[in-house]
């Protein structure tokens, strides 16, 4: 280490370096919706009341001018898209110049989400101004680009056109054989999600300031993803060997674990074995009753977010409260999204709110 790293790395410099940056992330993290607002949000009889709702909170300054384009759930959609872009871009601001990379690092999800929306945009035959609501310009790409990504004609240029960036031309080029037999575009839906994944916790471990707290978000997203994977496929009847070709590494979970959960032959037996890490009994017994398996996605939501309001409490001398405090924003933006689309959809009150992760503390 040079003798220039060492001065940045002493307590004393990394105090004053990270103190405005963690003061100003735990400060943002206070205008997140608290539980009363999510319960009006829940109780709303209709699209218009839930936007009245809204425009009494931070989100009202993102519906103004979408209003005179889009309406209901769409308008929401939208928003929300927007109004997290709007906060990754006032976190970037504040963050130290030598931590900027491990923050573009967690938000580039956000490019493969967009990547992941157009390509099933198109492959459905949507059209752009039926896409454009849908996407969250939040992560590394500039608006430009994701117009670029829009613009390609049909699923096979898409790809192409994807297939630019590093990584990405070996995941996704062999699928698009398949996908003209067959028409079926989850395996190139799920190849993006899986590049994305598997390179997060290399960039997050090169880091320079990086802490095992950020480690730890990072790693427990990627558990989340490995096992979901397999709780879809134990219930979709996925074969064993198909199964392996989903595991992501860099999370708790290693390769010979994740074997072990493919192996099962039942969710229940799954969840069983993965209870040494994470207890998802409760998650289980809502499974048995209706048999969705959002009740463990929920529950990983949860938990996730468990470990961001304690980063944000704990966190003084690296990014950690920063990556928590988007990790806490995504939580509320998912939580607006399951309810404007339970809204749209009539999903009942007491089924919506199961899938609700209100954040405490």
């Amino acid at each position: 280490m040079g003798l220039a790293s060492m001065i940045a790395s002493a307590p004393g410099i990394r105090a004053m370096k990270f103190g405005y940056s963690n003061a100003r992330a735990k400060a943002m993290k206070s205008a997140l919706l608290d539980r009363s607002v999510l319960e009006q949000m829940i109780a709303a009889g209709s699209m218009r009341e839930l936007l009245g709702i809204l425009e009494a909170t931070p989100y009202k300054q993102d519906l103004g001018e979408p209003s005179l384009r889009y309406t209901g759930a769409d308008l929401v959609e939208f928003a929300l898209g927007r109004h997290f872009a709007r906060h990754v871009r006032k976190v970037l601001r504040f963050t130290p110049p030598d931590s900027v990379g491990t923050i573009l690092s967690v938000v580039r999800k956000w490019d493969a989400y967009n990547a992941k929306t157009i390509l099933l945009g198109k492959h459905l035959g949507y059209k752009d101004e039926e896409i454009v609501p849908l996407l969250v310009p939040a992560g590394s790409m500039k608006p430009e680009e994701l117009k670029r990504m829009r613009e390609q004609r049909d699923v096979e240029s898409l790809v192409a056109f994807i297939s630019r960036s590093p990584g990405y031309r070996q995941a996704l080029i062999p699928l698009l054989g398949p996908y003209r037999e067959t028409k079926n575009v989850q395996p190139l839906l799920d190849a993006i999600e899986l590049q994305f994944y598997r390179t997060l916790s290399k960039t997050i471990s090169g880091a320079q300031f990086d802490e095992p707290v950020i480690l730890d978000l990072v790693k427990a997203n990627i558990d989340a993803r490995n096992v979901m994977n397999v709780l879809r496929g134990k219930r979709d009847g996925i074969s064993d060997e198909a199964m392996m070709r989903f595991f992501i590494e860099g999370g708790n979970i290693k390769r010979r674990g994740f074997k072990i959960l493919v192996a099962c032959h039942s969710i229940e037996e799954a969840v069983a074995k993965a209870k040494g890490r994470y207890n998802l009994d409760a998650a289980l017994e809502a499974y048995k009753a209706d048999g969705s398996l959002v009740h463990f996605e929920t529950e990983f939501e949860r938990k996730i977010a468990e470990k961001g309001l304690k980063a944000l409490r704990t966190c003084i001398l690296s990014p950690g409260a920063i990556v928590a405090y988007l990790y806490l924003k995504e939580t509320e933006i998912s939580n607006l999204r399951k309810i404007v689309r339970a809204k749209e959809f009539g999903v009942p009150q007491d089924k919506l709110r199961e899938t609700i992760v209100f954040m405490a503390g």
